[in-house]
């Protein structure tokens, strides 16, 4: 039992963190200029599937009830903490690579223009192609790969607004 409580206190913790930060990132990004309709395709069939498995859950939960049975806490407790931290990681995940005024924002992460060091077009094949951004945090560099479509309009669209926001975002510097 003291698992699921700690479970669910990390969980509320994360949550908290990932609306915070949402917050700032809606307050920071300024209006979307293009989303990528490609990336984070994956993760956001896994986070529906996770949400019918839950729903599934509930259901269960609903008929024990309406049939009399008693629900022991610790039952209640996994569905409960499960609920919080599919809610915590969705946050995240859920929704489009979006090109910004702010920068690029890929699960609810903002890359600001002025911290982005290089960009670099990677793996094509027939469909699709990675932008590669490598940026600043602190002292720290990161990478981020976004998964583009590799047709003429998509990928120019993208390389024009990112030559275009990053050499406004020096001239402020």
């Amino acid at each position: 039992m003291i698992m699921y409580q700690g479970v669910l206190v990390f969980a509320a913790f994360i949550l908290v963190l990932n609306i915070k930060n949402k917050i700032k990132n809606a307050k920071n990004k300024g209006e979307t200029l293009m989303k990528f309709s490609l990336d984070n395709r994956i993760m956001n069939m896994v986070s529906l599937m996770v949400f019918g498995l839950l729903a599934l859950m509930g259901v269960s939960l609903v008929k024990s009830l309406q049939t009399g049975n008693e629900i022991p806490k610790l039952e209640m407790l996994q569905y409960v903490s499960t609920i919080v931290l599919f809610v915590a990681v969705t946050l995240n995940t859920f929704g489009n690579t979006q090109l910004t005024e702010g920068g690029i924002l890929k699960s609810n992460t903002l890359i600001k223009w002025e911290d982005i060091i290089s960009i670099e077009w990677t793996g094509f094949n027939k469909k699709t192609c990675k932008l590669l951004v490598s940026y600043k945090v602190s002292e720290t560099t990161r990478r981020q790969k976004i998964t583009v479509k590799d047709d003429k309009i998509e990928k120019e669209k993208a390389a024009s607004l990112i030559k275009q926001y990053r050499k406004a975002s020096k001239k402020k510097k």
